[in-house]
Protein backbone atom coordinates (compact mmCIF):
# COMPACT_ATOMS: atom_id res chain seq x y z
CA UNK A 1 0.00 0.00 0.00
CA UNK A 2 2.74 2.35 -0.95
CA UNK A 3 5.87 3.20 -2.79
CA UNK A 4 9.15 4.78 -1.76
CA UNK A 5 12.37 5.75 -3.49
CA UNK A 6 16.03 6.26 -2.73
CA UNK A 7 18.58 8.00 -4.92
CA UNK A 8 21.98 6.31 -4.93
CA UNK A 9 24.23 9.05 -6.35
CA UNK A 10 27.39 6.97 -6.03
CA UNK A 11 26.00 4.30 -8.37
CA UNK A 12 23.85 6.73 -10.39
CA UNK A 13 20.62 4.83 -9.83
CA UNK A 14 17.15 5.62 -8.52
CA UNK A 15 15.78 2.70 -6.53
CA UNK A 16 12.04 2.52 -6.01
CA UNK A 17 10.21 -0.06 -3.91
CA UNK A 18 6.55 -0.91 -3.89
CA UNK A 19 4.62 -3.05 -1.41
CA UNK A 20 1.09 -4.21 -0.66
CA UNK A 21 -1.65 -2.93 -2.95
CA UNK A 22 -0.09 -0.53 -5.45
CA UNK A 23 -2.32 2.27 -6.76
CA UNK A 24 -1.78 4.56 -9.74
CA UNK A 25 -1.63 7.46 -7.28
CA UNK A 26 1.31 5.77 -5.47
CA UNK A 27 3.29 5.62 -8.71
CA UNK A 28 2.40 9.17 -9.72
CA UNK A 29 3.26 10.47 -6.24
CA UNK A 30 6.72 8.88 -6.18
CA UNK A 31 7.45 10.12 -9.71
CA UNK A 32 6.50 13.66 -8.68
CA UNK A 33 8.75 13.49 -5.61
CA UNK A 34 11.69 12.14 -7.63
CA UNK A 35 11.38 14.94 -10.19
CA UNK A 36 11.79 17.67 -7.55
CA UNK A 37 14.49 15.91 -5.54
CA UNK A 38 17.73 17.95 -5.90
CA UNK A 39 19.76 14.71 -6.01
CA UNK A 40 17.86 13.42 -9.06
CA UNK A 41 19.54 13.35 -12.45
CA UNK A 42 17.46 12.25 -15.46
CA UNK A 43 20.30 10.13 -16.81
CA UNK A 44 20.46 7.95 -13.68
CA UNK A 45 19.40 4.34 -14.19
CA UNK A 46 16.25 3.11 -12.49
CA UNK A 47 15.57 -0.06 -10.50
CA UNK A 48 12.00 -0.71 -9.34
CA UNK A 49 11.52 -3.51 -6.82
CA UNK A 50 7.89 -4.66 -6.94
CA UNK A 51 8.50 -8.08 -5.39
CA UNK A 52 6.46 -7.15 -2.30
CA UNK A 53 3.47 -5.85 -4.28
CA UNK A 54 0.47 -8.11 -3.71
CA UNK A 55 -1.93 -6.43 -6.11
CA UNK A 56 -1.84 -3.63 -8.68
CA UNK A 57 -4.91 -1.41 -8.92
CA UNK A 58 -4.07 0.51 -12.07
CA UNK A 59 -6.13 0.59 -15.24
CA UNK A 60 -4.69 0.46 -18.74
CA UNK A 61 -5.22 4.19 -19.25
CA UNK A 62 -3.13 5.03 -16.15
CA UNK A 63 -0.36 2.69 -17.33
CA UNK A 64 -0.34 4.36 -20.75
CA UNK A 65 -0.31 7.84 -19.21
CA UNK A 66 2.56 7.02 -16.84
CA UNK A 67 4.56 5.34 -19.63
CA UNK A 68 4.12 8.34 -21.92
CA UNK A 69 5.48 10.80 -19.32
CA UNK A 70 9.06 9.64 -18.78
CA UNK A 71 11.09 11.32 -16.06
CA UNK A 72 14.33 9.65 -17.18
CA UNK A 73 16.30 10.54 -20.31
CA UNK A 74 15.58 8.48 -23.42
CA UNK A 75 17.84 5.44 -23.65
CA UNK A 76 18.41 5.34 -19.89
CA UNK A 77 18.15 1.77 -18.65
CA UNK A 78 15.23 1.07 -16.36
CA UNK A 79 14.63 -2.31 -14.74
CA UNK A 80 11.49 -3.53 -12.98
CA UNK A 81 11.56 -6.64 -10.78
CA UNK A 82 8.22 -8.36 -10.20
CA UNK A 83 7.79 -11.87 -8.85
CA UNK A 84 4.01 -12.40 -9.06
CA UNK A 85 2.42 -13.10 -12.43
CA UNK A 86 -0.13 -10.28 -12.15
CA UNK A 87 2.45 -7.64 -11.23
CA UNK A 88 4.88 -8.96 -13.85
CA UNK A 89 2.15 -8.70 -16.50
CA UNK A 90 1.32 -5.11 -15.57
CA UNK A 91 5.02 -4.22 -15.56
CA UNK A 92 5.42 -5.77 -19.04
CA UNK A 93 2.48 -3.68 -20.27
CA UNK A 94 4.17 -0.56 -18.89
CA UNK A 95 7.51 -1.54 -20.47
CA UNK A 96 5.92 -2.12 -23.88
CA UNK A 97 4.19 1.26 -23.80
CA UNK A 98 7.31 3.03 -22.50
CA UNK A 99 9.46 1.50 -25.23
CA UNK A 100 7.17 3.08 -27.83
CA UNK A 101 8.31 6.48 -26.57
CA UNK A 102 12.02 5.63 -26.77
CA UNK A 103 12.55 4.40 -23.22
CA UNK A 104 14.59 1.29 -22.45
CA UNK A 105 12.66 -0.74 -19.87
CA UNK A 106 13.05 -4.43 -19.04
CA UNK A 107 11.09 -6.54 -16.58
CA UNK A 108 12.72 -9.28 -14.53
CA UNK A 109 11.54 -11.95 -12.08
CA UNK A 110 14.64 -11.72 -9.86
CA UNK A 111 16.82 -8.88 -8.60
CA UNK A 112 20.26 -10.21 -9.61
CA UNK A 113 19.65 -10.30 -13.40
CA UNK A 114 18.11 -6.81 -13.20
CA UNK A 115 21.13 -5.44 -11.35
CA UNK A 116 23.48 -7.11 -13.83
CA UNK A 117 21.60 -5.60 -16.79
CA UNK A 118 21.85 -2.18 -15.12
CA UNK A 119 25.56 -2.85 -14.51
CA UNK A 120 25.27 -2.30 -10.76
Amino acid sequence: MGMSYRIDKANRVVRTRGWGVLLASDVQDVMSRILVDPQFDADFRSLADLTEVTKVVVDNMAVAETASQPIFDFGTRRAIVASSDAVFGMARMFATMAERTGQEVRVFREMQPAEEWLEL
